[in-house]
């Protein structure tokens, strides 16, 4: 008894299936834009692009050090050891910058042996 009740359902979803099965498929979007795929692995692009994320966190990390000086030093009043601290954080931001520069160049001039 139970396995006709099994099979009356089986039944009942495959023919429910085929019945619905178009409809759904005729429910699908037509104008899906085909999209391609560029797998060719430049190195000179994928090197540029890296350089200008790198020198972008560097030259954020210098700004907020140069801030974080500027406000040291204007809110040290007679305190010399915080004076000589925000003027060593403000020599390191701008080495920093420096330094940033000199690897970008220097992948700059790599980027263009490469390609």
């Amino acid at each position: 008894m139970e396995s006709k009740k099994t099979l009356a359902a089986i039944k009942g979803a495959v023919v429910s299936g085929a019945v619905l099965f178009p409809f759904l498929a005729a429910a699908q979007p037509s104008g899906v834009p085909y999209m391609s795929v560029n797998t060719s692995l430049n190195i000179g692009l994928m090197l540029g692009k890296i350089r200008n994320y790198f020198f972008g966190a560097v030259i954020a990390a210098c700004v907020f050090m140069a801030l974080w000086a500027a406000l040291d030093i204007v809110t040290a009043g007679d305190d010399e050891n915080k004076i000589a601290g925000a003027k060593k954080r403000l020599k390191y931001a701008v080495m920093g910058l420096i330094v940033a520069a000199m690897s970008s160049a220097l992948v700059s001039l790599l980027l263009s042996i490469v390609s």
